[in-house]
């Protein structure tokens, strides 16, 4: 029996970041190919290429924000890789009085931090992910929570499909098993514009049984309380796809 080929993606780690690498173990080779792209890490997988920039939260984050490391890093990766993402280890915190929270010498938080609230830090945010186009990803502190988030996107990468978030989760129940009503109502909701509400007034309608083409006409959907002209044609569209209203 014939199996389906899966091409491993190719991971280059940055030399700069070797504890990364090593924690990536055989999986990983060192290359200073990433740094050109501005990032730490550079995957290569079925023709497209991604580039992963790590950063600690707060303070590797804001000294390269000062210094200018991450407006280049963000505008390479933009033009150099398919995908391009900032990895911050950690989460900012900040005090009541949205100053953020550092656990750098006092004297380096009044000179460096001074400036950075909580609203300029979520525009900056915002500035690499809207303007720049580039993904932020939030893992725990420390590099072992990186190395874990790449062994995860690696997975995804080698997989042959992704059709997660194309399928339709299974009618719910109240009670755990869905009842027929249930069914029924969860099948009319896979129609364009049907919530919940409208399901019920159409099972209602049709006397709790979905109305089947050889059950109804146009006029009859016109009757339905809430359905409205528009999605009343729609739905009668599915239903009788070579019909006209």
């Amino acid at each position: 029996m014939a199996t389906t080929r899966v091409d491993q993606p190719t991971v280059l780690v940055s030399p700069s970041d070797k504890p990364l690498a090593e924690k990536l173990g055989d999986k990983a080779i060192t290359s200073s190919l990433p740094e050109q792209k501005g990032a730490d890490v550079l995957i290569y997988s079925r023709g497209m290429s991604l580039g992963l920039q790590r950063k600690e939260v707060p303070h590797d984050f804001i000294l390269s924000v000062i210094d200018g490391r991450l407006a280049r890093e963000t505008s390479l990766l933009r033009t150099s890789v398919w995908y391009g993402a900032v990895v911050c280890e950690g989460k900012f915190k900040y005090f009541k009085d949205g100053a953020l929270v550092s656990r750098a010498p006092k004297d380096v938080r009044r000179s460096i931090y001074g400036r950075f609230t909580y609203s300029m830090v979520q525009k900056i945010l915002l500035e690499i992910q809207v303007v720049k186009g580039i993904d932020v990803v939030f893992v725990e502190e420390g590099i072992e929570s990186t190395a874990a988030y790449i062994e995860v996107l690696l997975e995804f990468l080698a997989s042959p499909k992704h059709v997660g978030l194309y399928r339709r989760p299974g009618a719910p129940g109240v009670w755990g098993t869905p009842t027929f009503d249930e069914q029924q109502s969860w099948i009319l909701q896979g129609f364009p514009g049907v919530g919940p509400s409208l399901a019920d007034s159409i099972l209602k309608a049709f006397g709790g049984r979905i109305p089947a083409k050889w059950m109804c006409d146009y006029e009859e959907f016109l009757e339905v309380k809430g359905i409205g002209a528009g999605r009343a044609k729609k739905i009668y569209k599915q239903l009788h796809p070579r019909g006209t209203v």
